[in-house]
């Protein structure tokens, strides 16, 4: 492809691995310890780069599963720093420690932390000590500049935790908070406790548009990928309402 057809493609995504240390309750892949059987190799891996690179995609994402869980990881990585590609990864922030720290700051990979919220409600979620390993994650992250957002999922679990997560955003200079509707999914399919209720939905989605409009304005971007949020915006704010819909969903 030249570069004369190469379009306004600004980042693709791939899924690095189904492993995970992990055993979130929602987890909408189903990610276990073991990677899947047919999951590429490094050297399919470097060919994915390259496709990438092709296709004029400015960013080269990474998740999981788990996606530092994966052994050859940054082989892929500095392949697409080498081309060019600006790099981004969310992890749970277990493994961010190390040698795979040095290579996420060596190769400037904005990375992203799963939390979902306070330590009890985040660790009911996503298991015992998991608040902890991605607190200490987000602190070595924002140390080094490379935190990027701070992604939290949405469940009747943790409903009231929006607060927590807009504060340590805060607190840690991260460049945006991520929050994502339940998917039913995965595990989520046997977890029908973890749905929100309407009325759960409703309050949440209201106090985002308060704490992204009033309490947070312009200190980091909120996405919120819950359809019915467009909604709540247009109903809270009908003037702005397009302007809003064209940066979050087609700018």
């Amino acid at each position: 492809m030249s570069k004369k057809e190469k379009g306004p493609l600004l980042i693709t995504s791939w899924r690095a691995t189904r492993a995970c240390n992990l055993n979130c309750l929602y987890c909408n892949v189903e990610a276990k310890m073991q990677p899947a059987p047919d999951e590429l190799n490094t050297k399919e891996t470097l060919q994915l780069v390259d496709q990438i690179h092709d296709f004029g995609s400015e960013w080269f994402g990474l998740k999981g599963g788990e996606p530092l869980a994966r052994k050859d990881v940054f082989e892929p990585i500095s392949y697409a720093r080498s081309l060019g590609l600006n790099i981004c990864l969310l992890t749970n922030g277990w493994f961010v420690d190390g040698e795979i720290y040095n290579n996420l700051v060596k190769n400037e990979v904005l990375t992203s932390i799963s939390i979902d919220g306070s330590e009890n409600a985040n660790d009911a979620l996503r298991g015992k000590g998991s608040y902890k390993a991605a607190l200490s994650a987000i602190k070595k992250l924002s140390d080094a500049g490379i935190l990027n957002g701070l992604s939290m999922a949405i469940t009747a679990i943790n409903c009231k935790e929006a607060d927590h997560i807009v504060s340590l955003a805060e607190e840690y200079g991260a460049r945006f908070v991520w929050f994502n509707h339940l998917l039913p999914c995965g595990r989520a399919r046997n977890e029908k406790q973890l749905d929100p209720t309407p009325e759960q939905y409703e309050w949440f989605l209201n106090h985002i548009y308060d704490l992204m409009n009033k309490t947070y304005k312009k200190k980091f971007d909120f996405h919120i990928h819950c359809p019915f949020f467009a909604r709540i915006y247009k109903e809270r704010n009908p003037d702005r309402f397009q302007e809003w819909f064209d940066n979050e969903f087609t700018g």
